[in-house]
């Protein structure tokens, strides 16, 4: 890190506190996204991963006030008032859907779902001396839950084994982005139809 911390509260980095120090060299030698938000200002130290989920804010966010970078959403419930009570209270907290950091890329915001741990970093003595921010990107699997839910919807709606078939084939089509999807259909007797898709076309097919 090159930044120059003598002119934040923290002081240059030779004086910060050795509980300080460690959490910054775990965080930055690992893979998974990770923040640190230190001292009484919450100063803002992360790793290339966070540096990612937060887009635009990067490179300026270090060695900001995580209120300062997150102005946008700081005074939501869940956001600003949770860092600054686990800093002053202690306590941990694990939020499965999470909103924060929002992505900035092209000028717009793309809003992203994460997992987020937050627990609260102690000096030798005790103290709090910061909140430690692991964080992990869930959009996708989200996503997929949504079109899960989309699809039970339309099956709630079929009324014959070929309108189950399609809703299927289109729903496989689109999530495991393939190039041929199938669905067997029991027409009784011992007999079996399958009913493919094949990038856009639908083929009943007897075997």
């Amino acid at each position: 890190m090159s930044h120059d911390w003598a002119g934040t509260s923290l002081g240059p980095r030779h004086s910060w506190n050795p509980a300080v120090r460690a959490v910054v060299d775990l965080i930055l030698a690992s893979p998974v996204p990770m923040a640190l938000a230190c001292g009484e200002d919450l100063l803002l130290i992360y790793n290339d991963g966070y540096a990612e989920l937060i887009g635009e804010n990067h490179p300026t966010a270090v060695g900001r006030p995580a209120a300062e970078v997150f102005h946008e959403l700081w005074h939501l419930p869940g956001v600003g008032n949770l860092l600054e009570r686990i800093y002053r209270d202690g306590g941990t907290f694990l939020e499965k859907e999470s909103t924060l950091p929002p992505v900035r890329n092209g000028g717009g915001i793309e809003q992203a779902v994460f997992t987020c741990g937050y627990s609260p970093v102690r000096d030798g003595s005790g103290g709090i001396v910061g909140v430690l921010a692991v964080a992990a990107e869930t959009t996708h699997v989200t996503r997929q839950l949504q079109s899960l839910g989309e699809v039970a919807a339309a099956l709630a709606g079929t009324l014959t084994l070929d309108d189950v078939a399609r809703v299927s084939l289109r729903y496989a089509l689109t999530t495991f982005d393939a190039d041929r999807v199938a669905f067997a259909v029991d027409e009784g007797g011992g007999g079996w139809r399958m009913v493919r898709r094949i990038r856009g076309e639908l083929i009943d097919e007897a075997e």
